[in-house]
């Protein structure tokens, strides 16, 4: 009989708090549509149902309005890539929601140059990329490679959910540097249950990463609803040459008739501007007949230009060394200190240069000298 009265007593009151959370969680909303907003994302994966943030509906107003462009071509490369990025993030057991993080980190830009000498649609700092694999130096640098930079990070990702487990800490680990947030979450004593706390902590130097990784996920699943046309990336067709010995850039942009923009799109790993090594490079595929045909002219014109520098070198060296000795004519009144002083060289060395036992000179004498 108690229980009869006590059990719709718990339904009711359970009910009420229920209506009651509900009203708070979405009570910051104006309209059903912010409401149906914030259910989309967190339809998208269950890492993404965090209590609602009014200030996502200006990022994703600012991404397909103003920014509108940007957005577009942004998610028209990450379409491109998606499946090889998905399928790499499965390999290694890692979450499919990291398959956005790029879009977040660099707008899926090839030749992404970030703060704190990060690159690449990943935005890897150096050390990470060398860590990793990656040949990051003057000539190459191949965090502009997404193959590779993709396989690069997501071993980066996969070893830091070993040192955390969480997906918000990994993300803002991959961002701020383990370092930096273990510093961070000492000092506010958070553990990233919530991200929104350490957004709103004033302490994460990449703070944005939170609300741009949510904007572009959304965007990447809702696109459509925003009437934002996204073609399909069509890149070059490409054939991958090795060159068997060093050329100059101009000389290949000549022989091939493309420009450095044509060529740095399907080669963005090189960094020079000037001289090609012996490398395997990319080369529009219809160029593939004029390479073959200009190949030995390439080379034998870096080899000529190379004879023309040593020259030029050599010359220089010898200039110099004359300028470096003089001979000298002892005046009346000289004496080695005097002339030392004035060539700023030492007595010992005029003495040595010049086969003298003694501090004693004549006039008309002449002297060698080697002034520093």
């Amino acid at each position: 009989m108690l229980y009869r009265i006590i059990q719709p007593l718990k339904t009711g009151i359970l009910f009420v708090f229920l209506v009651l959370f509900t009203q708070n969680m979405y009570s910051q909303f104006e309209t059903d549509k912010d409401v149906l907003f914030y259910h989309r994302i967190q339809s998208i994966d269950p890492q993404l149902q965090l209590p609602p943030q009014t200030l996502l509906k200006d990022y994703v107003n600012k991404y397909v309005h103003s920014e509108k462009t940007a957005t577009t071509q942004a998610l028209q490369v990450f379409f491109y890539y998606q499946p090889y990025i998905k399928q790499t993030l499965v390999k290694d057991s890692l979450p499919e929601l990291l398959q956005y993080l790029p879009l977040a980190l660099s707008r899926m830009q090839l030749t992404y140059q970030g703060t704190y000498h990060t690159a690449g649609i990943w935005a890897l700092p150096v050390f990470v990329a060398v860590k990793y694999g990656l040949v990051v130096n003057d000539c190459i640098d191949e965090r502009m490679n997404v193959m590779k930079s993709t396989q690069a990070a997501i071993n980066y990702l996969r070893d830091l959910y070993y040192l955390y487990g969480n997906f918000w800490e990994v993300l803002l680990a991959y961002t701020e540097g383990p370092s930096g947030l273990n510093a961070i979450q000492i000092r506010t004593k958070n553990t990233v249950a919530n991200p929104w706390d350490l957004y709103n902590s004033g302490w994460l130097k990449h703070k944005e990463i939170i609300p741009n990784f949510i904007a572009y996920t959304y965007l990447a699943n809702y696109h459509d609803l925003y009437n934002l046309n996204v073609p399909s990336y069509q890149p070059i067709q490409i054939t991958c040459i090795q060159l068997s010995k060093p050329a100059y850039f101009h000389d290949l942009f000549n022989c091939l008739n493309i420009s450095k923009d044509e060529f740095q799109n399907i080669n963005p790993c090189y960094m020079s501007s000037l001289l090609l090594p012996n490398i395997p490079i990319n080369i529009p595929t219809d160029k593939k007949a004029l390479f073959a045909m200009n190949e030995d002219s390439l080379y034998l014109k870096y080899a000529i230009e190379q004879v023309r520098l040593d020259s030029i070198a050599q010359e220089k060296i010898r200039q110099a060394n004359e300028i470096k000795t003089i001979t000298y004519t002892v005046k009346s009144g000289d004496y080695l200190g005097k002339i030392a002083h004035k060539y700023n060289v030492s007595v010992a060395n005029i003495k040595k240069w010049n086969h003298l036992k003694s501090d004693k000179i004549n006039v008309g004498q002449r002297l060698m000298i080697h002034p520093k």
